[in-house]
């Protein structure tokens, strides 16, 4: 799933969020109590090319997630959200 939206994006992509134990994650004041973070279930990409700017990294994003999203399946779900760490693609599985 990384490599295709990494594929789709065209450049380099940052693992930036991954699992998180519910004491940490309880200590994020941007996560949600249900994160699938917990879970293992969730992951935030980022570029590692910070040359972009907000609109035009937002953008690129969206097209690859939009061109991603179909190919994986049911209960699969990709956003973009500026949310914690800043402007990410949040990965998400709900089986």
């Amino acid at each position: 799933m990384l490599n295709t939206a990494r594929i789709a994006y065209g450049h380099a992509l940052k693992l930036n969020g991954t699992w998180r134990n519910p004491k940490y994650n309880a200590a994020l004041r941007s996560s949600e109590p249900s994160s699938k973070h917990q879970t293992g279930d969730a992951c935030d990409i980022v570029p590692i090319r910070g040359s972009l700017s907000y609109s035009d990294w937002s953008d690129k994003i969206s097209d690859a997630c939009a061109k991603v999203a179909p190919g994986l399946g049911s209960g699969y779900e990709m956003k973009i959200h500026g949310r914690g760490t800043g402007l990410h693609c949040h990965l998400e599985y709900d089986p």
